[in-house]
């Protein structure tokens, strides 16, 4: 689960001082269909996993989930997951306890294969729902439980919306998970493996009713099409928060080493195939060794990913910069751990349509640590010369 908003640390929530919790959306809930992925119209509500014809033995809801936590932990909770009935809603506004209340609004996307999506916003007008919670709720928080991109701009910036938290395609446990970060009993650390976009021309795709693509955008897809074209998005690729803080120091760029001990040699241990059979097995081989010392330096454990960014000398052609690597590195508040990340022959080269090989370009390439694609989240940069 990725946690992209949370402002003034509204979450996670204190079961002593939080006494009163209101739920709006049908994806809080059981869908009226059941656990079958029938279409998009009729899939209202919460979503397990994407389109298949395999089918869950169960699924646990966050509506059930949160009602078994005010159970548990003695709070109370209003809901209304019929986000047609405004009338109903509005009267919630003027329930007791209200004002000191808490507010999950659950908004959904859903697609498959033969079903896909028509436009990047929430089913149902789940942008209406939150804008109207938002507008009497001070405390809000959304859930978005969405398949893909989704265009979150009608309410992102909405003073009351505090908290946003992905949950994606969580699967049969989704409820409960959500409680554990919810209630911060888990510290998320997702990242979001997507850009997420303020205008949904900046994708420079669309959603196509046909069935031709010439996939004219060649290899800038997503945060390297950004980065191309300078444009801002809402959230960038890798993005996440946290519960906690970390820190990152001692970046060290160095050749690949031999030794047994050394990255390299573990990188090649745990690979999950033999190159031997394949030609040029050699650029699958440890080139560069990326290590840097990573620290968690909040009160909570939680996990970080550090993300590996190459960019070429310009002969390459190739995006301003490259995912080559990342890692996720679990660490006890106040702890630190070296984190070592291994750049193989083929990730420092490029395919050279005149040679029509692997060619490792000539010049500076430049190494980036960072906890997204967006250059202001870069902790740490080197350089190495070939």
């Amino acid at each position: 689960m990725i946690l992209l908003k949370n402002t003034n640390n509204i979450l996670p929530f204190n079961v002593t001082t939080d006494n009163y919790y209101y739920v709006y959306g049908e994806a809080a809930g059981q869908s009226n269909y059941g656990l079958d992925t029938i279409q998009v119209k009729l899939h209202a509500g919460a979503l397990y996993q994407g389109g298949s014809n395999l089918r869950p033995a169960y699924a646990v809801d966050p509506l059930s989930a949160l009602m078994a936590k005010g159970r548990d932990s003695d709070f109370q909770i209003r809901y209304v997951t019929n986000q047609q009935d405004y009338n109903f809603i509005n009267n919630t506004f003027k329930s007791r306890g209200f004002n000191k209340a808490k507010c999950l609004v659950f908004i959904s996307a859903y697609s498959e294969e033969g079903s896909d999506r028509t436009n990047l916003h929430s089913l149902d007008n789940g942008d209406q729902l939150v804008q109207t919670v938002a507008a009497n709720c001070p405390n809000t928080v959304v859930i978005v439980n969405s398949v893909s991109q989704l265009n979150l701009e009608p309410w992102i910036d909405l003073p009351n919306v505090k908290g946003v938290l992905w949950t994606g395609i969580p699967g049969s446990e989704y409820g409960l998970a959500l409680v554990d970060v919810l209630f911060g009993d888990y510290n998320p650390g997702g990242k979001l493996v997507f850009t997420l976009a303020k205008n949904d021309s900046d994708y420079g795709t669309d959603i196509d009713p046909g069935y031709n693509s010439t996939y004219a955008e060649g290899v800038f897809l997503d945060y390297r099409h950004f980065d191309k074209y300078n444009i801002t998005p809402r959230y960038y690729f890798g993005y996440g928060l946290s519960y906690t803080t970390f820190s990152f120091s001692q970046l060290v760029v160095s050749k690949a080493k031999n030794h047994k001990d050394s990255a390299s040699s573990k990188f090649q241990q745990r690979r999950m195939r033999s190159y031997t059979n394949f030609d040029n097995s050699e650029l699958h081989d440890p080139a560069y060794e990326i290590t840097f010392t990573l620290t968690n330096t909040g009160n909570v454990d939680g996990s970080e990913v550090p993300q590996l960014y190459l960019g070429f000398p310009v002969e390459a052609e190739e995006p301003l910069k490259v995912l080559r690597g990342f890692e996720r590195v679990y660490l006890a508040s106040g702890e630190s751990k070296q984190v070592s990340l291994v750049l193989t022959q083929k990730d420092i080269s490029y395919w050279n349509v005149v040679k029509q090989k692997w060619t490792a370009a000539s010049g500076d390439h430049t190494v980036w640590i960072s906890t997204s694609a967006n250059n202001a989240d870069v902790k740490l940069q080197s350089s190495f010369h070939i």
